[in-house]
Protein backbone atom coordinates (compact mmCIF):
# COMPACT_ATOMS: atom_id res chain seq x y z
CA UNK A 1 0.00 0.00 0.00
CA UNK A 2 1.35 3.42 -0.93
CA UNK A 3 2.03 5.88 1.87
CA UNK A 4 -0.39 8.48 0.60
CA UNK A 5 -0.99 11.71 2.56
CA UNK A 6 -4.35 10.33 3.71
CA UNK A 7 -2.67 7.21 5.13
CA UNK A 8 -0.04 9.28 6.90
CA UNK A 9 -2.78 11.49 8.32
CA UNK A 10 -4.54 8.52 9.89
CA UNK A 11 -1.29 7.03 11.17
CA UNK A 12 -0.48 10.30 12.90
CA UNK A 13 -4.03 10.51 14.21
CA UNK A 14 -3.75 7.02 15.71
CA UNK A 15 -0.34 7.78 17.20
CA UNK A 16 -1.69 10.94 18.74
CA UNK A 17 -4.56 8.99 20.22
CA UNK A 18 -2.30 6.56 22.07
CA UNK A 19 -2.99 7.39 25.69
CA UNK A 20 -0.13 9.01 27.60
CA UNK A 21 -0.30 6.25 30.17
CA UNK A 22 0.98 3.71 27.63
CA UNK A 23 4.05 5.72 26.67
CA UNK A 24 7.29 6.28 28.56
CA UNK A 25 7.03 8.06 31.90
CA UNK A 26 7.18 11.81 31.29
CA UNK A 27 9.93 13.92 32.78
CA UNK A 28 8.68 15.47 36.04
CA UNK A 29 7.70 19.12 36.01
CA UNK A 30 8.78 21.43 38.83
CA UNK A 31 6.27 24.30 38.97
CA UNK A 32 7.81 27.73 38.43
CA UNK A 33 4.38 29.34 38.61
CA UNK A 34 0.94 28.06 39.64
CA UNK A 35 -0.36 25.14 37.56
CA UNK A 36 -4.11 24.64 37.38
CA UNK A 37 -4.56 20.89 37.12
CA UNK A 38 -8.31 21.51 36.96
CA UNK A 39 -8.84 24.26 34.40
CA UNK A 40 -12.49 24.81 35.32
CA UNK A 41 -13.73 23.49 31.97
CA UNK A 42 -12.75 19.89 31.31
CA UNK A 43 -10.52 16.98 32.31
CA UNK A 44 -7.97 17.39 29.52
CA UNK A 45 -5.08 17.27 32.01
CA UNK A 46 -6.11 13.78 33.14
CA UNK A 47 -6.94 10.29 32.00
CA UNK A 48 -9.18 7.79 33.77
CA UNK A 49 -8.57 4.25 34.97
CA UNK A 50 -11.48 2.04 36.02
CA UNK A 51 -10.58 -1.67 36.25
CA UNK A 52 -13.87 -2.81 34.72
CA UNK A 53 -13.38 -0.55 31.67
CA UNK A 54 -9.64 0.24 31.83
CA UNK A 55 -9.12 3.63 30.14
CA UNK A 56 -12.80 4.19 29.32
CA UNK A 57 -15.42 5.81 31.56
CA UNK A 58 -18.81 4.86 30.09
CA UNK A 59 -20.74 5.73 33.26
CA UNK A 60 -19.12 9.16 33.64
CA UNK A 61 -17.69 8.45 37.05
CA UNK A 62 -15.45 11.47 36.43
CA UNK A 63 -17.04 14.59 34.96
CA UNK A 64 -17.19 18.37 35.25
CA UNK A 65 -20.20 20.27 36.56
CA UNK A 66 -20.65 23.93 35.73
CA UNK A 67 -21.97 25.11 39.06
CA UNK A 68 -21.73 23.68 42.54
CA UNK A 69 -22.06 26.40 45.17
CA UNK A 70 -21.19 28.97 42.50
CA UNK A 71 -18.09 27.28 41.06
CA UNK A 72 -17.29 24.73 38.37
CA UNK A 73 -15.98 21.50 39.85
CA UNK A 74 -14.81 18.00 39.12
CA UNK A 75 -17.56 15.59 40.08
CA UNK A 76 -16.58 12.08 41.09
CA UNK A 77 -19.81 10.09 41.27
CA UNK A 78 -18.24 7.18 43.16
CA UNK A 79 -20.38 4.70 41.23
CA UNK A 80 -17.30 2.67 40.33
CA UNK A 81 -13.91 2.38 41.98
CA UNK A 82 -11.09 3.88 39.96
CA UNK A 83 -8.74 6.79 39.41
CA UNK A 84 -8.41 10.16 37.73
CA UNK A 85 -4.71 10.47 36.87
CA UNK A 86 -2.67 13.41 35.60
CA UNK A 87 -1.15 13.09 32.15
CA UNK A 88 2.12 14.57 33.43
CA UNK A 89 4.45 13.91 36.35
CA UNK A 90 5.40 16.53 38.93
CA UNK A 91 7.94 17.12 41.68
CA UNK A 92 8.67 19.75 44.34
CA UNK A 93 5.29 21.47 44.63
CA UNK A 94 2.61 22.71 47.00
CA UNK A 95 -0.67 21.03 46.07
CA UNK A 96 -3.92 22.74 47.04
CA UNK A 97 -7.32 21.09 46.63
CA UNK A 98 -10.77 22.15 47.80
CA UNK A 99 -13.43 19.48 48.16
CA UNK A 100 -16.86 18.77 49.59
CA UNK A 101 -18.82 15.55 49.77
CA UNK A 102 -21.97 14.88 47.78
CA UNK A 103 -24.99 13.04 49.21
CA UNK A 104 -24.57 9.79 47.26
CA UNK A 105 -22.79 6.68 48.49
CA UNK A 106 -22.99 3.36 46.71
CA UNK A 107 -23.56 -0.23 47.70
CA UNK A 108 -20.47 -2.38 47.46
CA UNK A 109 -20.64 -5.88 48.86
CA UNK A 110 -17.44 -7.47 50.06
CA UNK A 111 -18.50 -10.40 52.19
CA UNK A 112 -20.83 -8.73 54.69
CA UNK A 113 -19.37 -5.30 53.97
CA UNK A 114 -21.46 -2.60 52.31
CA UNK A 115 -20.09 0.86 51.59
CA UNK A 116 -23.38 2.73 51.31
CA UNK A 117 -23.65 3.45 55.05
CA UNK A 118 -19.92 3.65 55.76
CA UNK A 119 -17.66 6.68 56.11
CA UNK A 120 -17.31 8.59 52.86
CA UNK A 121 -14.00 7.82 51.21
CA UNK A 122 -11.62 9.17 48.58
CA UNK A 123 -7.96 10.12 48.48
CA UNK A 124 -5.22 11.96 46.64
CA UNK A 125 -2.14 10.00 45.68
CA UNK A 126 1.13 11.69 44.78
CA UNK A 127 4.39 10.42 43.28
CA UNK A 128 2.49 7.71 41.39
CA UNK A 129 4.75 5.59 39.21
CA UNK A 130 4.41 2.72 36.76
CA UNK A 131 1.27 1.59 34.99
CA UNK A 132 -2.28 2.32 36.06
CA UNK A 133 -3.63 -0.51 38.20
CA UNK A 134 -0.19 -1.69 39.34
CA UNK A 135 -1.24 -1.65 42.99
CA UNK A 136 -2.17 -5.29 42.30
CA UNK A 137 0.08 -7.82 40.59
CA UNK A 138 -2.44 -8.46 37.80
CA UNK A 139 -2.65 -4.71 37.05
CA UNK A 140 -6.38 -4.79 37.68
CA UNK A 141 -6.31 -2.63 40.80
CA UNK A 142 -8.19 0.67 40.93
CA UNK A 143 -5.11 2.57 42.11
CA UNK A 144 -1.36 2.95 41.51
CA UNK A 145 1.94 2.74 43.32
CA UNK A 146 2.48 6.00 45.22
CA UNK A 147 1.84 7.84 48.48
CA UNK A 148 -1.70 8.69 49.54
CA UNK A 149 -3.26 11.59 51.40
CA UNK A 150 -6.24 9.74 52.88
CA UNK A 151 -9.62 11.44 52.50
CA UNK A 152 -12.00 9.36 54.56
CA UNK A 153 -14.39 10.82 57.10
CA UNK A 154 -12.59 10.86 60.43
CA UNK A 155 -9.32 9.89 58.76
CA UNK A 156 -8.58 12.96 56.63
CA UNK A 157 -4.81 13.41 56.46
CA UNK A 158 -3.61 9.87 57.17
CA UNK A 159 -0.45 8.88 55.31
CA UNK A 160 -0.98 5.63 53.41
CA UNK A 161 1.75 3.91 51.45
CA UNK A 162 0.58 2.32 48.20
CA UNK A 163 2.96 -0.38 47.02
CA UNK A 164 2.84 -2.21 43.74
CA UNK A 165 4.33 -4.47 41.13
CA UNK A 166 6.64 -4.11 38.16
CA UNK A 167 5.65 -5.18 34.65
CA UNK A 168 7.66 -8.39 34.99
CA UNK A 169 5.64 -9.42 38.05
CA UNK A 170 8.34 -8.61 40.59
CA UNK A 171 7.63 -6.58 43.70
CA UNK A 172 8.19 -2.85 43.33
CA UNK A 173 10.21 -1.69 46.34
CA UNK A 174 8.62 0.82 48.69
CA UNK A 175 7.41 3.41 48.75
CA UNK A 176 8.76 4.41 52.15
CA UNK A 177 8.67 7.52 54.32
CA UNK A 178 9.84 8.28 57.85
CA UNK A 179 7.19 9.52 60.30
CA UNK A 180 7.38 10.42 63.99
CA UNK A 181 4.59 8.23 65.35
CA UNK A 182 3.44 6.39 68.45
CA UNK A 183 1.01 3.51 68.81
CA UNK A 184 -2.38 4.54 70.14
CA UNK A 185 -4.52 2.49 72.51
CA UNK A 186 -5.66 0.33 69.60
CA UNK A 187 -2.12 -0.36 68.45
CA UNK A 188 -2.45 1.83 65.35
CA UNK A 189 0.35 4.22 64.48
CA UNK A 190 -0.47 7.91 64.81
CA UNK A 191 1.62 10.97 63.97
CA UNK A 192 3.10 12.84 66.95
CA UNK A 193 5.90 15.35 66.52
CA UNK A 194 7.71 14.20 69.69
CA UNK A 195 7.50 10.45 69.04
CA UNK A 196 10.29 8.21 67.79
CA UNK A 197 10.58 7.86 64.02
CA UNK A 198 9.20 4.82 62.24
CA UNK A 199 9.40 3.80 58.60
CA UNK A 200 6.08 3.52 56.81
CA UNK A 201 6.28 1.22 53.80
CA UNK A 202 4.27 -0.98 51.48
CA UNK A 203 6.91 -3.27 50.01
CA UNK A 204 4.62 -6.20 49.33
CA UNK A 205 6.94 -9.02 50.41
CA UNK A 206 7.58 -7.43 53.83
CA UNK A 207 5.08 -8.94 56.33
CA UNK A 208 6.11 -6.40 59.01
CA UNK A 209 5.41 -3.34 56.90
CA UNK A 210 3.51 -0.38 58.36
CA UNK A 211 1.29 0.99 55.60
CA UNK A 212 -0.72 3.67 57.38
CA UNK A 213 -0.01 6.44 59.88
CA UNK A 214 -3.07 8.25 61.20
CA UNK A 215 -3.14 12.02 61.43
CA UNK A 216 -2.31 13.47 64.84
CA UNK A 217 -5.91 13.97 66.03
CA UNK A 218 -7.47 10.76 64.73
CA UNK A 219 -10.06 9.39 67.14
CA UNK A 220 -8.96 5.94 68.41
CA UNK A 221 -12.66 5.12 68.74
CA UNK A 222 -13.33 5.96 65.09
CA UNK A 223 -16.41 4.25 63.67
CA UNK A 224 -16.83 3.41 60.01
CA UNK A 225 -20.18 5.15 59.60
CA UNK A 226 -21.37 7.74 57.11
CA UNK A 227 -20.91 11.29 58.36
CA UNK A 228 -18.47 10.36 61.13
CA UNK A 229 -16.69 13.20 62.91
CA UNK A 230 -14.43 12.65 65.90
CA UNK A 231 -14.14 15.07 68.78
CA UNK A 232 -10.99 16.69 67.40
CA UNK A 233 -11.77 16.43 63.70
CA UNK A 234 -10.80 19.37 61.51
CA UNK A 235 -13.05 18.44 58.61
CA UNK A 236 -16.09 20.66 58.25
CA UNK A 237 -19.60 19.32 58.66
CA UNK A 238 -21.25 17.77 55.63
CA UNK A 239 -21.82 20.36 52.91
CA UNK A 240 -18.82 22.50 53.84
CA UNK A 241 -15.79 23.00 51.61
CA UNK A 242 -12.46 21.75 52.92
CA UNK A 243 -8.94 22.74 51.93
CA UNK A 244 -6.35 19.99 51.51
CA UNK A 245 -2.67 20.85 51.14
CA UNK A 246 0.28 18.61 50.36
CA UNK A 247 3.69 20.24 50.47
CA UNK A 248 5.84 17.78 48.57
CA UNK A 249 9.46 18.80 48.91
CA UNK A 250 12.58 16.85 47.96
CA UNK A 251 13.06 15.54 51.49
CA UNK A 252 9.68 15.90 53.19
CA UNK A 253 5.90 15.65 52.93
CA UNK A 254 3.64 17.97 54.90
CA UNK A 255 -0.10 17.27 55.00
CA UNK A 256 -2.52 20.03 56.00
CA UNK A 257 -6.28 20.21 56.43
CA UNK A 258 -8.09 23.54 56.63
CA UNK A 259 -4.84 25.33 57.46
CA UNK A 260 -3.58 22.95 60.17
CA UNK A 261 -0.63 20.58 59.78
CA UNK A 262 -1.98 17.07 60.44
CA UNK A 263 0.89 14.80 59.36
CA UNK A 264 4.56 15.05 58.41
CA UNK A 265 6.84 12.59 56.69
CA UNK A 266 10.52 12.86 55.84
CA UNK A 267 12.96 11.08 53.54
CA UNK A 268 10.38 9.78 51.05
CA UNK A 269 11.82 7.12 48.79
CA UNK A 270 9.87 8.50 45.82
CA UNK A 271 10.02 12.19 45.04
CA UNK A 272 8.14 12.60 41.77
CA UNK A 273 5.35 11.08 39.73
CA UNK A 274 1.78 11.51 38.60
CA UNK A 275 -1.07 12.72 40.81
CA UNK A 276 -4.17 10.57 41.22
CA UNK A 277 -7.61 11.16 42.71
CA UNK A 278 -9.54 8.14 43.92
CA UNK A 279 -13.16 7.18 43.34
CA UNK A 280 -14.31 4.95 46.20
CA UNK A 281 -18.10 4.62 46.12
CA UNK A 282 -18.61 8.12 47.56
CA UNK A 283 -19.70 11.20 45.65
CA UNK A 284 -17.22 14.08 45.96
CA UNK A 285 -16.72 17.47 44.31
CA UNK A 286 -13.34 19.15 43.81
CA UNK A 287 -13.49 22.81 42.79
CA UNK A 288 -9.79 23.63 43.04
CA UNK A 289 -6.79 21.49 42.19
CA UNK A 290 -3.59 23.41 41.66
CA UNK A 291 0.15 23.17 42.15
CA UNK A 292 2.11 26.12 43.47
CA UNK A 293 5.89 26.49 43.53
CA UNK A 294 7.56 25.68 46.82
CA UNK A 295 8.51 28.71 48.87
CA UNK A 296 12.21 29.49 49.06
Amino acid sequence: MKNTPVVWFFLLLIAGAIPAQSQEAPEPITPGEPIQLFNGKDLSNFYTWIPAHEYEDPNRVFSVVRNIDGFPAIRISGEEIGSLITQKSYQNYHLIAEYRWGPVTWEWHYGKYTRAHRARDSGIQIHCQGEAGNWHKDRKAPFMYGIQYQMREGRIGDIIMMGGWNKDGSVKEGPTVTVNAHQNENGRYQYHWGADPITASDTRNDPQRIRQVHWYGADPDWANVKGYRGGGDLEKDYGGWNRVEIIAGPDSLIYKLNGTVVNIGTEPSVKEGKILIQSEYSEIYIRKLELQPLEE
